[in-house]
């Protein structure tokens, strides 16, 4: 008799043991899994976010002004005239050829140094002024004082020359944004605006 409640008490801590393995194992992957899916989710939902972004050729607007980047071409080792050509401090220069349309009510400057190129690296980068004045035969690059981080504003010798004068309601016209960056690093994107205040629009690059 005393055996066989032995072998019960024994029976019910066994079952009360496997109860407290399975509830703790729950507690454990119940919270895991859900880490999982967050992560699963929130990675799925930036690469739906960067492959809806509008692709090069595709015509998007910010504010007054519509653009198209007609080409990027890279790896680039100087540009403007052969005597006194300006060549790239970093490594190379990757080129976005860009039309622009003012499509607003008004007159509108474009302003070359709001557009920033993101590269394959995860950095930014923003036009280069003397490249800017070599290839456009005007430049308004020249990067505002509380830029003192990026890499125009380190340029000591910028050039200062007047930008191209503003665009008429339904003018079109053709720039070619020059930046300067490290060899082996490729441009993925540019953020588009009309100006610093607007919103401005990603376009990713090929």
């Amino acid at each position: 008799m005393r055996a066989r409640t032995s072998l019960h008490r024994l029976r019910r801590h066994r079952g009360a043991l496997v109860a407290l393995v399975l509830a703790v194992a729950c507690f454990v992957s119940v919270p895991l899994a859900v880490l999982g899916l967050a992560r699963a989710l929130t990675h799925h939902r930036h690469a739906v976010t960067a492959d809806a972004a509008p692709q090069a050729g595709a015509s998007v607007r910010d504010g007054p002004l519509t653009f198209v980047v007609d080409r990027v071409r890279c790896h680039v080792a100087r540009v403007g005239p052969s005597d006194s050509p300006v060549r790239p401090e970093h490594g190379q220069f990757c080129q976005v050829n860009l039309t622009i349309r003012d499509v607003g009510d008004g007159p509108v400057v474009f302003e070359a140094a709001a557009q920033r190129a993101t590269g394959s690296g995860g950095a930014f980068y923003l036009p280069v002024p003397a490249a800017d004045l070599a290839v456009n035969g005007a430049s308004d690059a020249i990067a505002p004082p509380d830029l003192a981080g990026d890499p125009v504003a380190g340029d000591t010798e910028a050039p200062t020359p007047a930008p191209d004068p503003p665009l008429k309601p339904g003018e079109s016209r053709l720039v070619v944004l020059v930046y300067d960056l490290p060899a082996g690093v490729t441009l993925t994107a540019i953020e588009l605006h009309a100006s610093v205040y607007t919103p401005g629009v990603t376009v990713n690059l090929p």
